[in-house]
């Protein structure tokens, strides 16, 4: 096990090796048993703000492409109430239209019991964007059909550790 005094030793030595080379912002630490590190900065990227709302600001969205069942739904609600709310529901603030997350939104009206009053309104927090509809529609569609395909073989390899009826 090293020491202190070797580790801040390792760390200085690393420190008197880094090179910077400023037009590709690339910064290379090298000569160093412990780390090796080639890195560029890449600019930063739009990012959602994440907010709670009432539900009664959120539009369910017409053109949604994905179809989810009342089982799907009903799978949801029991996942909810296994672990709860977890999120990732992506709303436009520009349009008060839902981009991603209508089954989630669907199961949280069967547990609220929403039926469109104030009395029955609750919060969700969400992914807020500003997006226009061009944009949206293509981002809705991108969520839809993007969808990435379960590695199968992979899940097999820990399907013994976990109850598959409760994955939804």
């Amino acid at each position: 096990m090293n020491s202190t005094y070797d580790l801040l030793n390792s760390y200085v030595r690393i420190r008197r090796n880094v090179r910077t080379n400023p037009k590709k912002r690339t910064y290379l630490i090298f000569n160093s048993p412990f780390l090796i590190l080639n890195t560029t900065m890449a600019k930063a990227l739009n990012t959602s703000e994440t907010i709670i709302i009432k539900r009664s600001q959120i539009n369910l969205n017409p053109l949604n492409p994905k179809k989810h069942t009342t089982e799907a739904i009903k799978q949801q609600k029991k996942n909810f109430k296994k672990v709860g709310f977890l999120g990732g529901v992506t709303w436009n603030k520009l349009t008060g239209n839902l981009i991603d997350g209508h089954r989630r939104v669907h199961a949280l009206d069967e547990h609220y019991k929403y039926d469109g009053t104030a009395e029955t309104d609750y919060e969700v927090k969400v992914e807020a964007v500003a997006f226009d509809e061009k944009t949206e529609k293509e981002q809705m569609t991108y969520m839809a059909v993007g969808n990435t395909r379960a590695d199968y073989s992979l899940v097999a390899q820990y399907i013994t550790d976990i109850d598959f009826s409760e994955i939804g």
